[in-house]
């Protein structure tokens, strides 16, 4: 359970940002191109613009994030702060004029790693959790194409690349081992 408390505890800054500041936080997204929109690379995951935005958002990052904590317990943190950097790079050097904001980005790239990861490791574990993460969440591939000129198909896209670009580079950092320590019955 320990595992959840990050992205729980980043969940609740999500809802805390929302129902505090609203549409005021809006101008801590990524505004592409622009020197004061580098600051969106960091808090834009934490920014969204409705409701319906930051309620679709909450349960697929609490569950993908869980999962990659779960299972690359030493390198989830490092490489989820590095696809959201990544990311949102791409999002600010590529992205349209618009203010891009909301989890989608890490959401669509903590899928993107948990998919590659599989892929790229060819280690039974991995590849059971790219299939079942997959076949769960892998009709928002959809989402990466400019559907709807409201929703950052670009965050969406550049989080999915940064997630397979990171799960390449991280394909063989191995997984420390969890030792079970059994009690000791002669007490």
């Amino acid at each position: 359970m320990k595992r959840l408390t990050i992205p729980v505890i980043m969940l609740i800054i999500m809802w805390f940002v929302y129902l505090s500041f609203g549409q005021h936080a809006l101008n801590y997204g990524i505004i592409p191109r622009h020197t004061e929109g580098l600051k969106g690379i960091i808090f834009s995951p934490f920014i969204h613009a409705n409701f319906g935005h930051i309620a679709a958002n909450s349960l697929p990052f609490l569950i993908l994030t869980w999962v990659m904590a779960l299972f690359y317990r030493r390198i989830w943190l490092l490489a989820f702060a590095l696809i959201v950097i990544t990311g949102g790079l791409g999002v600010w050097l590529f992205g349209r004029s618009a203010v891009h904001i909301g989890a989608s980005l890490a959401i669509f790239g903590v899928f993107g790693f948990l998919v590659a990861s599989g892929f790229f490791r060819k280690q039974f574990k991995a590849v059971i959790i790219a299939i079942v993460i997959g076949v769960l969440y892998g009709g928002i591939l959809v989402g990466i194409l400019p559907t709807n000129p409201y929703i950052s198909w670009e965050g969406h896209l550049f989080g999915f690349l940064a997630g397979i670009f990171w799960a390449y580079l991280f394909k063989n950092v191995k997984e420390e081992k969890e030792e079970h320590v059994l009690p000791n019955k002669n007490l």
